[in-house]
């Protein structure tokens, strides 16, 4: 398939960054299968690549983008954000599962992460004795998060990151965050991987990276397709928390890790994600052919769950634009006279 990739966000440092990371990966491809090509009109695929800008949740600016309407059957999103919703057909790691529907959307792995834990890609190296059944690192931001952090359970380390994010701390105690991060990782036998504001983490992959098992807590996630998940994961349900103990008691966590290692390799590294995203989009175009129904994606919006969220946004927006042109109207500011 050849695959041309855009961005809707060429002002936006997020936008490009995500574009130029695929093209990237597209480099170093080693299955040889897909190209991209920089001619929108001869492409199988067109490919949206974005990242969350913030003022635009529901990536609206691509579903009315030129280039979307003059080839609206073969134009993809892959959206990242932790509210995603399919105004467009294409890849999103936190879609939820209510709001999936084949010939649609595809769940995803994150891709062209502008913050990494740098830490993360030395571990391997670490020797370390996995005294620790389990351990989460992670901000407290929904009620299973709550219930992970308050739980008290022998030989396991949670930690509550909330109000402290990696990107605004400086060089040193960035570093010693992400370093004291991957130790506790590396001291543990499986890593739990809750949903936060979304339905997936970005620890479910650092674990596979890391070598250990994640444990997938949440009911809502959309596995990634192609990957074996069974092979080398755990799902537990959200009401099942409290079994968390005696669900991982005998696990095989040693031979789980390894595998979880050898998926990150196979189908998440760099070598391997443009593959992969192609394939999912691949993927989502056979299932159309297959007869999955179509409707107005925004009649669907506004019948799901995030209604109220996308009215909110809406308003806010138009918000900011009174007040822009409030101020740029004539005499706007000026003293009153008298």
């Amino acid at each position: 398939m050849k695959l041309h990739v855009v961005s809707a966000y060429p002002e936006d440092v997020w936008g490009n960054f995500a574009a130029d990371w695929l093209r990237e990966s597209a480099k170093l491809d080693v299955h040889g299968q897909h190209t991209i090509t920089d001619d929108p009109d001869s492409a199988h695929a067109i490919l949206f690549m974005e990242g969350h800008p913030g003022q635009d949740m529901f990536m609206e600016r691509v579903f009315w983008h030129p280039l979307r309407r003059r080839h609206p059957e073969k134009t993809y999103l892959y959206h990242d954000w932790d509210y995603a919703f399919p105004l467009v057909q294409g890849v999103y790691p936190s879609i939820r599962a209510p709001h999936h529907r084949a010939g649609l959307s595809a769940g995803g792995v994150y891709l062209a992460r502008i913050e990494e834990n740098k830490a993360v890609t030395h571990a391997r190296d670490l020797r370390v004795e996995q005294d620790l059944l389990y351990s989460f690192v992670g901000a407290y931001n929904c009620a299973v998060r709550d219930r992970i952090l308050h739980a008290k359970v022998p030989n396991t380390q949670v930690v509550d990151t909330a109000g402290r994010y990696a990107w605004q701390l400086g060089p040193e105690e960035r570093a010693r965050y992400e370093t004291e991060y991957v130790e506790t990782c590396a001291r543990s036998r499986f890593i739990l991987a809750p949903r936060g504001i979304g339905p997936s983490t970005y620890r479910l992959f650092e674990a596979m990276e890391l070598g250990r098992c994640p444990v997938i807590i949440s009911d809502d996630w959309v596995a990634p397709p192609f990957i074996p998940w069974d092979t080398f994961s755990i799902r537990v349900k959200e009401s099942q928390l409290d079994e968390l103990p005696r669900i991982l008691a005998d696990k095989p966590y040693a031979e789980l890790g390894r595998r979880a290692r050898e998926a990150w390799e196979q189908y998440v590294d760099r070598p391997h994600a443009f593959h992969y995203l192609v394939e999912s989009i691949q993927l989502i175009r056979n299932e159309k052919k297959q007869g999955a129904s179509q409707r107005n994606p925004y009649l669907a919006l506004m019948a799901s769950d995030l209604r109220n969220l996308y009215v909110r946004n809406k308003l806010r927006v138009a918000k900011r634009k009174l007040k822009s042109l409030l101020k740029k109207a004539p005499g706007a500011g000026a003293p009153a006279s008298g």
